[in-house]
């Protein structure tokens, strides 16, 4: 996904490339680690909590994508 809106948003320069992909690795990182290791999320298995977490992920960066996909073009 974040290949996606890096290429959706990059016109001829490198910046709304960095900014696209700086925001969305940042706010992913900030959702999904405190969430993660929750003590609640810390007894499940490792595969478990991937799995819970993987559709967060992805609307996170779906979310970062039609926000600022194109407001840089």
């Amino acid at each position: 996904m974040t290949v996606l809106s890096v290429a959706w948003a990059t016109p001829l320069s490198l910046e709304p490339l960095a900014q696209v992909a700086a925001l969305q690795v940042g706010l992913i990182a900030a959702t999904l680690t405190p969430l993660y290791f929750a003590p609640g999320f810390r007894r499940l298995a490792r595969f478990v909590r991937v799995a819970l977490l993987g559709p967060l992920d992805g609307a996170v960066s779906a979310a970062v994508f039609l926000c600022l996909g194109r407001a840089h073009v």
